[in-house]
């Protein structure tokens, strides 16, 4: 009988014998005992076992990479061969060692984040990232000034606020703090989707990581087709770069499927399962208490899923009623924190909805997505997301079969998420393809499992029996450094690109600013240059009939009740004079596609504010 004798962590095979080297715990073991050893290497160089001369300069190789491997027998008895098999390579370098595999993905992940927000800052999507009526909020409520009144709408925005001050604090320029946001945005995507990916593929580390790099490369694909100014379209993963089209709630429909789905496995031990419960209740009370529309992008298909897998017996009842009731619990704890925000509400989420309007929001959504594939890049981007989606209702079949509860879940909430997303969109007349994100996300979150379903029933990771302790180490090296400088030079691009200020938004603050004199402007037209402008109390917004218009602006505007000139631009119409005004000597100043319209001095009274002003239409 072959025997083993334990000196160290390295197994030494020929053939009918093993050696172990663990000075101070020698002792021998059979070969039927090989199994219950968790770490080990089976070394043959050149089909022989090394000579005690090599034996120093071989450990002293390993030790410096740092290699480790978990145990994988491979032995082939009838010709005394072996080799090595890798399951998860425990190493500070190497190719398949774990540390290198996290660090080149998270590179390569960072590389497409700044690929995906630097296709935005050089195309005409520019303008809806810098200066768009909405996307400035944060630079509003930033640079505002010490008392702050403001009229917010039913989404608080409270996660994105929170990370573009901590960017702000880093004194940038405002378009490098929106740049940095936007990087951020992304880059947050692809550690939510590693994180689900480490919680419910059974794979080993390189399998999840790749995973998880591809479901974000599938984003950054969609983004980077995305290439109008417009934001009422259907190219609405590019808005993942913004702070005001749901980014962290995006982010937090990644977070509660990876979480809950970790929750389903069986087994979970207490420390880990009270682990995942606060996660869960906390994005779940965070997300609720920012925007109620987490209620339906994730919260009712979350519990629809869940009762789906209960139906196919995936998942025992008890479980499924823990979970729902842990969500809802803590999402109607999310809405009772939104209390002390009411006075900035101006208008409940309650009025959004009109089921009045279904029939004519249905055509509305049918008519943006004729218009979306009207073009090649929209077409393409249509048949990627119907694509994702169904191959996420195969693979929920897939899983279902299996009985796998966890990859169960995210595939099943890749189609169950758009589905009751468009179902309910439609039914509240809720008009605005912003509404309707998950339909990229979600399927695109299943994209995790696909490295791990493509692998051979071979270890991902063999190597032959000499070890190549120099190449592959020189390889990964040279990967990171390679990927390293490619997102130095697109970072240094991306910041170069955004570095100035667009000419006409320079032009109007500078005339603004060296007048120094109070004027206003309709929603769409002087947000943008209001969120450049060091005074921001200098710009009023205003109804199209003169009438003060708070919505997304600071109150504390309004004190001031009469302006002395009127900007408006190319796209949208000047607001109605007030009564007894007339453009008669006025001095008209322009500036690209801004007009200013100076009357010389403040004759122009601005009226009262509605209670509950509407949500502006563009």
């Amino acid at each position: 009988m072959a025997h083993i004798k334990c000196l160290s962590g390295f197994f030494f095979r020929q053939p009918g014998h093993f050696w172990q080297l663990n000075p101070g715990n020698s002792k021998s073991m059979s070969s039927d005992q090989l199994p219950r050893c968790s770490v080990y290497v089976l070394v043959v160089l050149d089909g022989r076992i090394p000579v005690a001369s090599e034996l120093p300069l071989l450990l002293t190789q390993m030790g410096l990479l740092g290699l480790g491997f978990k145990r994988e027998r491979r032995l082939d008895r009838a010709t005394g061969t072996s080799h090595v098999s890798i399951n998860n390579h425990r190493g500070l370098l190497g190719f398949w060692n774990t540390r290198a595999v996290e660090t080149l993905t998270s590179l390569g992940a960072l590389l497409l984040a700044l690929v995906a927000v630097w296709h935005m800052a050089s195309s005409s999507r520019s303008w809806m990232l810098y200066y768009g009526a909405e996307t400035v909020l944060p630079a509003l409520l930033w640079g505002s000034g010490s008392f702050q009144h403001w009229a917010l709408s039913a989404v608080l925005f409270l996660p994105e606020m929170a990370l573009y001050s901590l960017i702000a604090l880093c004194g940038l320029s405002l378009k490098a703090t929106l740049t940095t946001f936007a990087v951020a945005d992304f880059f947050f995507a692809y550690l939510l989707l590693r994180m689900t990916a480490g919680f419910i593929v059974k794979a080993p580390r390189p399998a999840r990581a790749f995973g998880a790099l591809l479901a974000f490369t599938a984003i950054v694909v969609f983004a980077v087709l995305d290439d109008s100014p417009g934001w009422d379209t259907f190219e609405l993963v590019s808005l993942l770069a913004t702070a005001t089209y749901y980014s962290a709630t995006v982010l937090a429909l990644i977070a509660t499927i990876g979480i809950t789905a970790a929750l389903t496995a069986a087994a979970l031990p207490r420390a880990r399962h009270s682990r995942l419960t606060c996660g869960l209740a906390a994005v779940v009370f965070i997300s609720t208490a920012s925007n109620p529309l987490y209620l339906g992008w994730v919260l009712v298909p979350l519990v629809a899923t869940l009762l789906v897998l209960t139906w196919r017996r995936v998942l025992g009842l008890r479980k499924t009623a823990r979970i729902s009731a842990l969500v809802f619990g803590f999402a109607a704890a999310g809405l009772a924190a939104r209390l002390p925000f009411s006075g900035l509400i101006t208008k409940d989420t309650s009025t959004y909805a009109a089921p009045e309007r279904a029939l004519a929001t249905a055509l509305y959504y049918v008519r943006m997505l004729v218009e979306r594939a009207s073009t090649l890049s929209g077409f393409v981007s249509l048949v990627l997301m119907f694509a994702l989606i169904i191959a996420s209702a195969l693979l929920s079949r897939h899983f279902i079969r299996k009985k796998s509860s966890s990859a169960a879940l995210v595939a099943t909430m890749g189609w169950m998420s758009p589905l009751i997303t468009v179902c309910g969109a439609v039914g509240l007349g809720a008009v605005g393809t912003r509404y309707l994100q998950p339909l990229f996300y979600a399927p695109a979150i299943a994209l995790v499992f696909i490295p791990a379903l493509m692998r051979s029933r071979r270890s991902m990771a063999r190597l032959p029996a000499w070890l190549p302790l120099v190449r592959k180490p020189v390889a990964t090296i040279s990967t990171a450094v390679i990927i390293t400088l490619c997102c130095a030079l697109a970072g240094a691009a991306l910041f170069s690109e955004s570095a100035g200020v667009e000419t006409s938004i320079r032009c109007v603050d500078g005339w603004i600013t060296a007048h120094n004199r109070p004027g206003a402007g309709g929603y769409w037209t002087i947000r943008g240059p209001k969120a450049y402008l060091a005074n921001k109390s200098l710009l009023l917004q205003v109804d199209d009939h003169f009438n003060a218009y708070p919505w997304l602006v600071d109150r504390t505007d309004f004190n001031t009740r009469s302006v002395s000139f009127v900007v408006h631009d190319r796209s949208y119409p000047a607001p109605q004079l007030p009564p007894g005004i007339h453009p008669t000597h006025t001095t008209v100043v322009h500036c690209g596609r801004y007009t200013i319209q100076d009357f010389g001095s403040a004759i122009l009274p601005v009226g009262p504010a509605a209670t509950t002003p509407a949500p502006p239409v563009p």
